[in-house]
């Protein structure tokens, strides 16, 4: 299997309150895998982006383009929204990880 050494902190975007000032957001940390590498993704919005890593959280993770994914590693502190956001699946279409590009 893929070995989950590394870790990611998920913000949820969080909504606009009566006023328009930004109501508080949620964390949620998994265990992950971070596989830096360039490639060129699709975005939601169908446009094309260059992402600087892949990140493979195992089971379902809610994550979406909106919210905002923190780590760590030996190159300092990262900070991005995901690109895109995808399940995979196993042939009998169970989520076995989350991919998110950032």
């Amino acid at each position: 299997m893929i070995s989950l050494k590394d870790t990611v902190t998920v913000e949820k975007a969080g909504g606009l309150d009566d006023w328009g000032r930004p109501t508080g957001t949620a964390t949620e940390t998994f265990k992950c895998r971070i596989d830096y590498r360039t490639e060129v993704v699709k975005t939601d919005n169908g446009e094309d982006a260059v992402s600087k890593c892949v990140i493979l959280i195992k089971g379902v993770a809610l994550v979406t383009t909106n919210d905002t994914v923190k780590w760590s590693d030996a190159y300092g502190d990262h900070e991005a929204k995901p690109l895109s956001v995808s399940p995979l699946k196993d042939f009998s279409s169970k989520v076995l990880f989350t991919k998110v590009v950032v």
